[in-house]
């Protein structure tokens, strides 16, 4: 497992250096992630970091459905106030 996350790693490292568009940046990302991390939906979001809105995501449509599941399972109303509850969690410098 450990080889394959070295792998992966570097495959990310060139991703970063290869592509420039966002939104096939997320799509790739969440392709090569799975390969380290598999798991069943996922959801790659960029976030305007001053007003917490979400600027563009890649989601897959198992997560398109349980939307409305998360924000009752964390407690929140929004996907903004959802952001605000994840990031509140990380120093950003």
């Amino acid at each position: 497992m450990h080889t394959n996350i070295e792998a992966v790693r570097a495959e990310l490292l060139k991703l970063a250096e290869s592509t420039n568009c966002s939104q096939t940046y997320r799509r790739r990302l969440l392709k090569l992630l799975q390969k380290a991390v598999p798991f069943d939906a996922a959801c790659c979001t960029s976030v305007d970091p001053q007003t917490l809105l979400s600027t563009g995501s890649v989601t897959d449509a198992e997560v398109e459905l349980m939307h409305d599941s998360i924000f009752e399972y964390t407690g929140v109303s929004s996907r903004r106030e959802l952001i605000w509850h994840l990031f509140s969690r990380f120093s950003i410098a």
